[in-house]
C-alpha cells in the first residue's frame, strides 16, 4: 500500500502531505504515531535549546562583555535551526520515524552543543567529560524508552479492525 497519493502534475511525491491511506479508521496506526509524536516533542525542545543558547551567547557577549566568537557560535546554532526546521517538516510529512532517526537527532543536539562548549573556551577535558555524561543520559533514555514501547505498547491485529 503506497503512502503517498501520485501527484498527477509529476510533482515529487515524497514531499506529498499524508493521505488517508496511512490511517486506519480514521487514525495513524500506534507505531507511526509513536515516533512521530517522539519526534514532535524532540523539535518542541530543540526550539527551546536554540532560543536558550541564542539569549546565553547574546548576553554574556554583549552585556557581560565577555569576548567569545559569536560568528562561530551563531553558524552552530544557525545549523541546528536548520535542522529543527527539516524534522518539523519530517513529522508533517512521513508518517514513521524510527529509533535510529530519533537518535540520530539527539547525537546532533550533542554535536552542536559540544561544539558551544568548545568555542566558549571550555578545555578539551571538561569537553570529553560532557560528552560522556550527556552519552550516559542519552543511552539510558533510549533504554528506558525502548523498554516502555516494548513492554507497554499494545499489540493490536491492525486487519481485523472494522
Amino acid at each position: 500500500m503506497p503512502l503517498t497519493t501520485p501527484d498527477p502534475a509529476g510533482a515529487d511525491s515524497r514531499f506529498a502531505r499524508l493521505d488517508d491511506e496511512t490511517l486506519i479508521g480514521g487514525r495513524q496506526a500506534p507505531v507511526n504515531q509513536a515516533g512521530r509524536n517522539n519526534l514532535r516533542q524532540l523539535v518542541q525542545l530543540r526550539w527551546l535549546a536554540v532560543a536558550g543558547q541564542l539569549v546565553t551567547v547574546v548576553s554574556v557577549h554583549f552585556v557581560l562583555h565577555i569576548r567569545l566568537p559569536v560568528a562561530e557560535m551563531l553558524t552552530l546554532l544557525s545549523v541546528l535551526l536548520l535542522f529543527n526546521i527539516a524534522c518539523w517538516a519530517r513529522t508533517r510529512w512521513v508518517p514513521g520515524v524510527s529509533d535510529a532517526e530519533l537518535f540520530s537527532g539527539l547525537l546532533v543536539d550533542v554535536a552542536v552543543l559540544s561544539g558551544q562548549l568548545y568555542y566558549s573556551g571550555w578545555s578539551m577535558l571538561s569537553l570529553i567529560f560532557t560528552i560522556a555524561v550527556v552519552v550516559i543520559m542519552l543511552a539510558g533514555s533510549i533504554w528506558v524508552m525502548f523498554h516502555l514501547n516494548a513492554n507497554m505498547m499494545p499489540v493490536h491485529d491492525m486487519r481485523n479492525m472494522p
